[in-house]
């Protein structure tokens, strides 16, 4: 019976800074390869997506409405931020 070889997930983690935020959020993205986000609104709707890139990440968050979003990268892992202004 052949042994089944699978792929090596990649594990990518994301974290946020300051949270709340009024303007610039610092998303650090701990992985090998960059990443596609999507800024999700409280009900769970695409209001955004970016592309991080592994280490630091600089957003302008201004033109989003004061509130609570989560961003969620490819491989499923979130953080929640808030805005405030």
């Amino acid at each position: 019976i052949p042994e089944m070889v699978t792929e090596p997930q990649v594990l990518s983690t994301v974290s946020a800074f300051p949270n709340p935020v009024s303007s610039i959020v610092n998303v650090t993205l701990d992985g090998p390869i960059p990443q596609e986000g999507m800024w999700l609104d409280s009900q769970g709707r695409i209001v955004r997506a970016v592309v991080l890139q592994p280490g630091a990440n600089r957003l302008d968050v201004e033109t989003l409405t004061p509130g609570t979003y989560t961003l969620r990268i490819e491989n499923g892992a979130t953080v929640r931020v808030t805005i405030q202004r």
